[in-house]
């Protein structure tokens, strides 16, 4: 007598592990609708299907925050569950730099799995395009290695104005945040990458990054101080990748020549470049990414680079 059999497959890496069942048909597991992973969420919170009064928009935003992993949605319920209104909002502000332990350990499981070339790959990023330009230019095989981590449910791709755009789940993005600052916590001069500004602004006024650990700057405040970040981005030795938003020069920063950029750089991005020429000294022979839209540079001669400009 035939019977149906459904089988769960879980921390399957190759797929010799999974031909060697004989398995033909696969069923993909979509991820809760808002209504369902309400109803979920609720039952670890509340004991019952459908949020108290005067819960119903902090249950959005926890399910939101979820993003419909079961997973994610069974441990925020448990850890929300008893408390009042105010510590619900504190719970909430907690989850944002310091993600909830238990489900931080068991989705670091498919990170963990990652060849070490691919978790080089695991941080937000923008257009598919750009991103696999920025990727190469840091020497990485960017199309397989963004194929890896969207079988991992790492990353998502979804469509926008006609271009391929990568997504990450917050929570997901915060612990990949979180693996990076917990070596040093309390010494983000020693981070591989930064991205709080607070950290970046004071490792370069400080003279902190003459360390060799910061590889990766991501600004993404629009207005700061041109001459702290000037001043120390030419003592980071190993920096790669450096982006820099538009417009975030002032009329009394303003100057001729721009910062002598690292000569490890090998991407560098910085829309409304503020400055009318690459300093003389400077040397690029790492560099094979430069995106400047909307730049205020002369004609670059003796570079060999993949330039975009508009």
């Amino acid at each position: 007598m035939l019977r149906k059999v459904l089988v769960a497959l879980d921390d399957v890496d190759h797929i010799n592990q999974f031909e060697a069942l004989a398995v033909k048909l696969i069923y993909d597991v979509n991820l809760l609708s808002n209504n369902k992973a309400i109803c979920l969420f609720c039952r670890y919170a509340f004991g019952r299907d459908i949020p108290a009064q005067g819960y119903e928009q902090l249950c959005r935003q926890v399910v939101r925050y979820a993003a419909g992993l079961l997973l994610t949605i069974r441990v925020l319920g448990s850890f929300i569950c008893g408390k009042n209104e105010l510590e619900w909002i504190d719970a909430l502000e907690c989850l944002k730099p310091i993600p909830l332990n238990e489900t931080l350990k068991k989705l670091e499981l498919s990170y963990l799995a990652l060849e070490e070339d691919y978790k080089e790959f695991f941080s937000k990023c923008w257009r598919k395009d750009d991103a696999i330009k920025a990727l190469e230019s840091c020497r990485f095989y960017a199309r397989n290695g963004l194929r890896v981590l969207q079988q991992k449910s790492l990353i998502t791709i979804y469509k926008n104005y006609d271009y391929d755009h990568l997504g990450m789940r917050d929570h997901l993005e915060e612990m990949g945040r979180n693996i990076v600052r917990r070596s040093h916590p309390d010494k983000p001069h020693k981070h591989s990458r930064l991205w709080k500004f607070d950290e970046i602004e004071d490792t370069l006024a400080n003279d902190l990054g003459s360390t060799k650990a910061t590889k990766y700057i991501q600004v993404h405040r629009k207005k700061f101080s041109l001459h702290i970040f000037i001043k120390g981005l030419r003592k980071m030795k190993e920096l790669r990748f450096l982006s820099v938003p538009g417009n975030c020069s002032t009329a009394l920063e303003f100057r001729i020549v721009g910062p002598d950029f690292p000569k490890a750089l090998q991407y560098l991005h910085w829309d409304f470049y503020p400055f009318r020429s690459l300093p003389t000294t400077y040397q690029a022979n790492n560099l094979v990414a430069l995106e400047m839209a909307n730049n205020m540079l002369g004609p670059i001669l003796d570079l060999k680079l993949i330039i975009k400009q508009t």
